[in-house]
């Protein structure tokens, strides 16, 4: 037999396998000597999630729209009269901690349940969702009606848009080629009005769709918007480095530096050693030598992009309804077609060296 790549993904008891006839047959005949395993050819879904592929078009498509409808008759005492909103949260919507008597309102409403639906649907397909479960997943012990009529929206929403997914599709997105990763990193600089930590927004993407999407806050309180766009900087970076890694397990490693743009030209000034952060931390010294550390060593390039393009922002704080329906069609892999404008200015280069 001649050796070829088969790959196998395991959950529990449930497995992908993906190689070539061969090969997966030469697995499966030895896993039954020792498992008793059902086997069916093709793959129509996994865990819950519905892939759906078009060889000739060469596109592939998960969708998770039965366990979202699953979720709204569960949830259906709540959801009835809630129409589905073109967002999953008004524009800017932030939360606080709900006070002893606004949880003792709400306490036997099944919040807790409600946001742990939510993390499952946007975890795997609802990718535009994880801003508003992120900020809701802040309150799990302590919430009011206020923030379980936020949830009740995030899952409407999701019902109103559960037949798009994320999209992948063969050959170039963003004027990158096929099987070539490049990421996003942005910053909402005090973003979180509790604890006035900042909330970091990353993606990476391949073939078309994210296959990295996160929402979080940071652990540290930073005390500028550079410093915030630092770290959210270097931990996309992390992240690509190791799906570079996983890449080249596959035998498709990059064959150059992988772009990661960010929109603030301080931050990208100072990982290039172009100018310097005054009065830095250890833990901010750490991640601007370790960026300048993958980019000198060609496993990533920095770029900028402009603000207005940045779809990273979809992550970092509840966004105006164009502007969120343009970044989401762009991870999900809905527009294709779009490519990411780079601007450099060495005007703001020249600033930055004369204040330091």
């Amino acid at each position: 037999m001649e050796w070829t790549l088969l790959i196998v993904v395991q959950f529990v008891d449930d497995a992908l396998i993906a190689g070539c006839r061969a090969v997966k047959q030469w697995f499966i005949d030895n896993i039954k000597k020792h498992l008793t395993i059902e086997h069916s050819e093709g793959c129509n879904g996994f865990l819950g999630v519905d892939i759906v592929q078009d060889v000739s078009k060469g596109r592939v498509e998960i969708l998770i729209h039965d366990l979202i409808e699953q979720a709204v008759q569960r949830f259906k005492t709540y959801c009835d009269g809630v129409h589905p909103k073109n967002i999953p949260a008004p524009a800017s919507a932030k939360f606080t901690k709900a006070s002893d008597e606004e949880h003792a309102i709400a306490k036997k409403l099944p919040y807790q349940k409600l946001v742990g639906v939510l993390i499952f649907i946007a975890g795997w397909c609802k990718i535009e969702c994880q801003t508003i479960v992120s900020m809701l997943g802040q309150h799990m012990h302590c919430w009011s009606k206020a923030h379980f009529s936020a949830a009740i929206r995030a899952l409407m929403y999701c019902y109103g848009t559960r037949h798009r997914g994320i999209c992948f599709h063969r050959g170039s997105s963003n004027g990158v080629k096929i099987n070539e990763l490049w990421s996003m990193s942005d910053a909402d600089l005090a973003g979180d009005e509790s604890t006035r930590r900042s909330r970091t927004g990353k993606i990476v993407m391949l073939n078309g769709g994210a296959i990295i999407a996160k929402s979080h806050l940071q652990t540290v309180i930073q005390l500028s918007t550079c410093a915030a766009e630092i770290v959210a900087l270097a931990d996309v970076a992390l992240d690509t480095i190791g799906l570079r890694h996983i890449l080249e397990e596959l035998d498709h490693g990059p064959t150059s530096g992988t772009i990661v743009y960010c929109d603030n030209q301080s931050a990208l000034a100072i990982t290039r050693q172009m100018a310097t952060l005054r009065n830095k931390s250890k833990h901010l010294d750490m991640r601007t030598l370790k960026v300048r550390e993958m980019q000198a060593m060609g496993f990533i390039e920095t770029k900028h992009c402009v603000t207005r393009e940045m779809w990273a922002d979809i992550f970092t704080k509840n966004l105006p309804e164009p502007s969120f329906a343009k970044f989401r069609d762009g991870i999900t892999g809905y527009t294709p077609d779009l490519v990411i404008t780079q601007q450099e200015s060495q005007a703001l280069f020249t600033i930055i060296f004369r204040a330091a």
